[in-house]
Parts: structure tokens; sequence; C-alpha cells
């Protein structure tokens, strides 16, 4: 036991503890907030668009945090700034028990925005790329794997809480969760400085000197990147927060959206056991052509079948499976196609963008869906999902080889 305790930051040992940790603040932060939609408007009397305005905002702090973020852990390593991002974000949802005007909710969002920046997934593959090098395909893959199912024991769960406590006792029940379980995990398995100097190539060799933010930005792959990863972005934050309060409003029993959107979870999984068991066969580059077939496809079943459950669970089926595998080609990509030395700084410069449309997305689709009905919401989202294809192909074209 103390052999195993004394290497828990080996990569293969570190891995699974984050992977936890990522779950649980995925499922307390990031899944819980459309759950509350519903029970603030009724007990407070905010609007629809007002909630989804505070998401927004969050994003917005996110996406503004999110460069800074990464530039931090290339210099330091990602413990610290987790750590301390996981307790704060502890404490703001324990504050939201005690809202009472839309303003205290936007202050407290807008902090959560920074927190989100400091340790959901972008963070977390900065420090496994660090750890793994070119071999972090498979590490990120177990990091989300573990993830993914995140949305199937948190969704129930909170629906739970809120049944029987109410939304200020669950918001209070999050917070010590966060506080409890995922912050004392980071602080103990990640480690405290990783640079990955030992897996640079020899480009990444002469790389190393400097980094340039332009330079980086005269790259027609990373502008491909971008736009693939943005459109993404837009098209499952719109799913994950409209979906839901869509059905209900369809009068889809709370039974049939609960277990349609369990379904999101386990698919994920198999998308991301699929990479890890495939990982030596299958290139990033086939993985992510994958997902912009797949995940469209999602998109119109729900844009053209009836909400039945069948069609529901299939449509929630295609989009968590390529939410999976494409999770894993956003943390990969970067590093295969643009190179592993300042791996932080192009990760953060990529996600500032894709932050900003997972920000405007609930608003805007909320907007969409009050003026012109729920169809013109979807199909919103599925032009979304052929600009972010369109973007993928074009990074792969002008991608360099590692």
């Amino acid at each position: 036991m103390k052999q195993i305790w004394s290497r828990r930051h080996d990569p293969w040992i570190m891995v699974w503890p984050l992977a936890l940790a990522q779950m649980i603040s995925w499922g307390c932060i990031f899944y819980a907030f459309s759950l509350f939609v519903t029970p603030l408007i009724a007990d407070l009397g905010w609007t629809r668009q007002a909630l989804n305005g505070a998401l927004s905002l969050a994003f917005l702090t996110m996406a503004a945090t999110a460069y800074p973020v990464g530039r931090w852990i290339d210099r330091n390593g990602g413990r610290g700034i987790m750590v301390v991002g996981c307790i704060a974000a502890g404490g703001l949802l324990i504050a939201a028990s005690r809202v009472t005007e839309p303003i205290e909710f936007y202050l407290l969002w807008s902090c959560l925005g920074v927190c989100m920046a400091c340790i959901l997934y972008e963070p977390a593959f900065i420090v496994i790329t660090q750890v793994f090098g070119f071999g972090a395909k498979r590490g990120i893959a177990a990091v989300t794997l573990l993830a993914g199912f995140s949305s199937t024991l948190f969704i129930p769960l909170i629906e739970f809480l809120l049944a029987r406590y109410g939304w200020q006792d669950t918001y209070i029940i999050l917070g010590l969760i966060l506080l409890f379980l995922a912050a004392p995990l980071q602080w103990l398995f990640i480690p405290p400085k990783t640079i990955a100097t030992q897996h640079d190539t020899a480009l990444d060799q002469q790389r190393r000197g400097g980094f340039s933010l332009l330079k980086l930005c005269r790259r027609p792959v990373f502008w491909g990147l971008v736009i693939w990863a943005a459109g993404n972005s837009f098209m499952i934050t719109g799913v994950l927060f409209q979906l839901v309060p869509l059905l209900k409003s369809a009068g889809v029993s709370v039974r049939d959206v609960v277990l349609c959107m369990t379904v999101f979870g386990p698919l994920q999984v198999l998308g991301r056991i699929a990479v890890m068991l495939f990982a030596h066969r299958i290139g990033t580059a086939t993985l992510g052509t994958l997902t912009t077939i797949v995940f469209p496809l999602g998109v119109l079943v729900l844009l053209v079948a009836p909400y039945e459950l069948v069609w529901l669970c299939l449509a929630v089926a295609l989009i968590g499976a390529a939410n999976g595998i494409a999770t894993i080609v956003r943390g990969t990509a970067p590093a295969e196609w643009i190179g592993l030395t300042h791996y932080g700084k192009v990760a953060g410069a990529i996600t500032v963008p894709v932050l900003i449309a997972g920000a405007l997305s609930p608003s805007a689709l909320a907007w969409v869906w009050q003026h012109h009905g729920a169809p013109a919401m979807l199909a919103t989202i599925l032009c979304a999902g052929l600009i972010s294809a369109g973007g993928y192909a074009f990074a792969r074209a002008y991608r360099d080889n590692y």
C-alpha cells in the first residue's frame, strides 16, 4: 500500500482519481444547471431567458480566464489552481442556496465561470498531456470514460434531491460534495508540477524558446479546430440545456425525460471505451470525422421524429456517443496537429471561442424558441453542427503530422 501511495502521481494511478473528480465537478455544476431552472422559475418567478443569461455569463467569464489558466498550468502545473477552483465552486454553490434576486444569481454564476475554467476538462487535459505526452489520447479517454457517467449519476440524483429537499438544500449538498470529495482527490493525486519536456519532438524543442499567439493565429489548422470546436460547443450546450425544458414543455413525462437523458452518459462511455481499445488503430482525424457525421444525425432525429421514448433515446444515444469521442479529439488534436510545446496556451486559445459559443448558445436558442418555436431552435442547432463539420475538414486538410 505504501508503494502504491508513493507512486500516486504516476500517470495510470493519477488518472483515475482525476477522472472521479471530473465526474463530480461536471455533475454538481454543469449538468445541475438545467435541472434547477423549473424550481427557480416556480419559486422566485424568474423567466427562463433570465436564468439562461446567467449561464451565458458564466461561459463568458470562463472564456475570459481560459487562456490565463492554460498559461498558468504550462508554467506551474495544475494541482494548485484546480484545487482552489474546486473549493471556490463548492462555496459558491452553497451561497447560491440563499439567492433571492437575479443580480445575486448572475454574480454567483459569473464567479462559477472562473471556477469552471480552473476545474473542468480543459485544465485536466493539459495536466494529462503534460504527464502522458503523445500517449495522452488513452489518458484523456480514461478520464472522460469515468466522467461520462456524470449525467447518468447526477441527473437522477439531483432530481431526487430537488423533489425531497428543494432547490436550496440541494445546492448546499452539491457544494459539500465538491468541497469534501472532488477537492481532496485533486490535491492528493495531481502532481504539483508537470512539464512534459521529456515528450517533445525535435521540432518541439526548436519551438520551445517562445510562444506567439499572433503566429498561432496565422495557422489554418488552428482556425479549423476553432470553428469545429466552437460549433460543437454551441450544439452540445444547446442540447444539454434546452432539451429537458423542451421535452417537459411538450408534455413528455418526467420519467421519460430522465430515462432518455440517462442514456447520454453510457453512450459517451461506450464511445470512449472504443477509443481506449482501438486508439492505436484509429487516428484522431478519423475519429473526429465520425463525430461530425453522428452528432448532426442525432439532432436531426430530434427535429423530425415524434417525442416518443424510443426516438428520444436514439437521438440522445447518437449525441452522447459523438460527444464522448469529440471530447477526446478536442484534447488530442491540438497536440498531434500543432505540437506539444506550449500545449496549455494553445488549448487555452482554442477554448476561448469555444466557451463564447457555449455562452451564446443557451440565450440565443431560448430566443429562437420563444419567437420562432421549437423546430426552428433544433434547426439552428443542426446548422451549427454542419458548420462544425466544415471546420474539422478544413483543420484536417491543413494539419501538421507529429
